[in-house]
């Protein structure tokens, strides 16, 4: 399923994953059953009193397990699938 990026993303994303989790699987039900299920953004804030419309926010990809439903967010620019990264 494409969920927004490009096959050329969805890779990078992949590579990531298959790089970076120690273990595939999940700490809840301890299935290997994967999936990217959507992509939101984490809004940032100065302090937990202010509110930017409009200001910085991080891009992540949602991975689901599909036998529990446990989500795990994985941050784009951290992984590499936007720009460098700096994931290394």
């Amino acid at each position: 399923m494409s969920v927004g990026l490009t096959d050329e993303q969805l890779k990078v994303l992949e590579k990531h994953i298959n790089e970076k989790w120690a273990t595939k699987k999940c700490s809840l039900c301890l299935q290997n059953s994967w999936r990217v299920s959507g992509f939101t953004g984490i809004m940032m804030r100065e302090n937990h009193r202010t509110l930017n419309l409009g200001g910085p926010m991080i891009p992540c990809a949602a991975i689901t397990c599909w036998n529990c439903g446990n989500t795990v967010l994985i941050n784009l620019l951290v992984a590499g699938v936007y720009g460098d990264g700096g994931g290394e």
